[in-house]
């Protein structure tokens, strides 16, 4: 029963469209498989970065920590040391978000600028370029696709769907930066059948 499913799923979201440079733009399961490992990677690395700095700047009386946190939500009244305490925490924890959006922020555009992928769609053989000159993307298209991502996947994922019957696999965040996502050996064969022509 799954396979049946399964394979009504592929019939209508193909692997690739090519165009008449021969371009190959990467649509359906290859580029939500990448999607979800970079999902996972992201993940740990946000872990990480939260664990590191729990543990350089958090106290290491945790009992006490929770134990004010715990009266706090509760609406108990705290004493002067337990508002000192929980105030520190609070700030702790938003500094914490912001130096994991921070790792976020550069980890992404870096990977994306650089690299021209990041690191599932690196293994994939998959490139994200600009759409007309499908040269590495600009940090102003990164920032952009970066914060319009967040509108491809709020209205269940359609943004990410959208890209299925996008004449060149685009979702929404990559119309909104101009930026398609293609296979690394059809980037290379047009720029060799290019540069010999």
């Amino acid at each position: 029963m799954f396979k049946f499913f399964f394979n009504q799923f592929l019939l209508f979201a193909p692997k690739e469209k090519k165009d008449d440079r021969g371009i190959c733009y990467v649509v359906g399961l290859r580029r939500y498989t990448t999607v979800f490992l970079d999902l996972l990677i992201l993940l740990l690395l946000l872990y990480a970065t939260s664990y590191g700095f729990n543990y350089l700047f958090a106290g290491r009386n945790d009992k006490e920590v929770l134990k004010v946190m715990k009266k706090y939500s509760m609406q108990v009244s705290l004493t002067q040391e337990e508002v000192i305490i929980k105030d520190k925490q609070i700030k702790l924890v938003l500094v914490n978000q912001l130096v994991q959006l921070s790792v976020l922020f550069l980890y992404i555009i870096l990977m994306w600028i650089k690299f021209a992928a990041t690191p599932a769609k690196l293994l994939f053989g998959f490139r994200i370029v600009d759409e007309v000159t499908l040269q590495k993307i600009t940090f102003g298209q990164a920032v952009k696709r970066l914060f319009a991502s967040a509108l491809s996947a709020t209205p269940l994922f359609l943004g990410f769907i959208w890209a299925n019957f996008d004449k060149h696999g685009r979702a929404w965040h990559d119309k909104i930066a101009c930026t398609v996502v293609v296979t690394s050996k059809s980037l290379r064969d047009y720029y060799r059948s290019k540069s010999s022509a």
